[in-house]
């Protein structure tokens, strides 16, 4: 009797642990990577993506507004960083709307 309490005892500590598996895993987190293969190929060497995704939330990576050749001021480059933002956020189905700032 003792060890078939025993084995009880231990076959209800091992379904307590599998049905609190569930709550503590996560979802795993997706990245979104360019769709050009040049920049896909150097931020995947330095390990950056243009989003992480992790459940419903979109979490958006820096972008850096240089000047190009010939640009006047900094105003071109602002606006292709933010156009660069706005096609992130396309591609993952999102707007400006849904940003939190």
């Amino acid at each position: 009797m003792k060890l078939y309490l025993s084995r009880l005892a231990m076959t209800g500590l091992a379904l307590a642990a599998i049905a609190a598996a569930p709550a503590t895993a996560q979802e795993p987190k997706q990245t979104l990577m360019p769709e050009n293969e040049e920049a896909r190929a150097f931020q995947q060497e330095v390990g950056y993506s243009d989003a992480v995704i992790h459940g419903d939330t979109i979490y958006l990576s820096g972008v850096v507004a240089g000047p190009a050749p010939g640009d006047e001021g900094m105003q071109p480059a602002f606006t292709r960083a933010f156009e660069h933002l706005t096609r992130t956020l396309e591609r993952l189905g999102a707007t400006w709307d849904d940003v939190l700032v």
